[in-house]
């Protein structure tokens, strides 16, 4: 188990006969598997109270990590989801997620690795 919300729902991973990690949600009742990101490899770190899950897909065992949100039982890049104020990054974990939709997590600018604070823009 990996986070839980205030509705006692949890995410964790889990790994199949292979070693390959699964990404799980139980909602106090069943468990059921998130989708795979179309990687790999998919982690999971954290939900909020509306079942918002951010966490990192694997592309490859070497490279190609990328920030993912896991929406209503669909995967976002978070890459994806920039918009012009994100020029520049490379969004590679997504470590927290709140209530507001507000994400932390870790990725590079200008080659440097750092910290990102990503928020919700409405238009």
């Amino acid at each position: 188990a990996m986070g839980i919300n205030q509705l006692g729902h949890v995410v964790g991973n889990a790994q199949d006969a292979a070693g390959i990690n699964l990404p799980f949600l139980h909602d106090g009742q069943a468990m059921a598997a998130l989708p795979a990101c179309d990687a790999r490899e998919t982690h999971v770190y954290d939900i909020n109270n509306h079942d918002q899950v951010v966490g990192a897909s694997f592309t490859d065992q070497f490279d190609g990590r990328r920030a993912i949100l896991i929406d209503g039982g669909q995967c976002y890049p978070l890459q994806s989801l920039l918009d012009e104020s994100g020029a520049g990054w490379v969004l590679s974990l997504a470590h927290a997620i709140n209530d507001d939709g507000t994400i932390v997590g870790t990725g590079e600018f200008e080659g440097v690795v750092r910290g990102f604070v990503a928020t919700r823009v409405t238009p």
